[in-house]
């Protein structure tokens, strides 16, 4: 097999010593994509970081301001940045919807550096800010998606939001209902990370686990998404994620990658008509 590279040689004992965290959080301060520079326009904003300092946020009206879809909020992965992620559902915005996107704390231009605590109450500060701030001005249905880390953020921090009554639908894609279960899997899948498995349970922790909330996002509708060749985030935990929420829908994706399925258009054509069909319910 030959030698281990020198930088992957350490990486059980950085495990070890940081609690694991690298495999939760990789960001980047790095622009990924200029979206003014495709056409689309990309309103810089900024709200108050719990703990002092900043947090940013951007706002891509829908392309066609008169189709009423209304807005979606991302909550990110655990790479890259918010200028990354938002292409994930640019065929929203081409689509009519307002898009909201967010960078946790150290992601992109957001202060500080990102943990467990901190960025449960960045999600907090940003759900809060949404209903002072943005809430006012779109007056239309509300999807909030999260995506693989985001899913987790989302559905923690979802049921403690005060106008959690203003969804219409939550959407986890590629997500995980335990930070332990999946770090576990994480460094059980190579030779070189295997020394550190028997650790996680001492290094990780489950306070404000996905786990802990997901029977509290009832009544409003939950869409649990995973894709069939999904190696980040295999769909056991999705499933599992479906046997711990009560009422949700579980949309099993044929074909598509890690929290890929959006790149479907038979996927974004029953997305909106579970929109549609839930508008249709809310009408008198």
């Amino acid at each position: 097999m030959g030698s281990v590279p020198r930088k992957l040689a350490g990486l059980p004992l950085l495990l070890l010593l940081g609690g694991c965290g690298g495999i939760f959080y990789q960001p980047s301060p790095r622009v990924y994509t200029h979206p003014e520079s495709t056409g689309y326009q990309w309103q810089k904003l900024s709200f108050a970081r719990p703990g002092g300092g900043r947090l940013s946020a951007a706002l891509v009206p829908g392309r066609n301001p008169d189709s009423g879809r209304g807005l979606i909020i991302q909550f990110h992965g655990n790479a890259q940045n918010m200028t990354a992620h938002w292409m994930g559902l640019q065929w929203a915005v081409r689509r009519g919807w307002d898009l909201l996107v967010w960078d946790y704390s150290g992601y992109g231009a957001s202060d500080d550096h990102p943990s467990r605590t901190q960025i449960a109450r960045d999600a907090d500060a940003f759900l809060a800010w949404v209903s002072d701030s943005i809430l006012p001005s779109h007056p239309g249905p509300v999807v909030l998606i999260g995506q693989s880390l985001g899913a987790a953020v989302l559905t923690s921090a979802f049921p403690r939001w005060k106008d959690r009554d203003r969804a219409l639908l939550v959407v986890a894609e590629g997500g995980f209902s335990s930070y332990r279960s999946i770090a576990a899997d994480v460094v059980a899948r190579q030779w070189i990370t295997w020394i550190a498995w028997p650790f996680v349970p001492l290094l990780i922790d489950e306070e404000d686990a996905p786990f802990k909330a997901l029977d509290r996002i009832a009544p409003t509708p939950f869409l649990i998404i995973s894709c069939s060749d999904d190696k980040i985030v295999p769909r056991r935990f999705q499933h599992r994620m479906h046997e711990q929420a009560p009422g949700s829908l579980l949309w099993d994706v044929e074909g598509c990658k890690h929290i890929g399925s959006f790149r479907n258009d038979v996927t974004r054509a029953r997305f909106q008509d579970l929109v549609d069909s839930l508008r249709g319910k809310e009408s008198p």
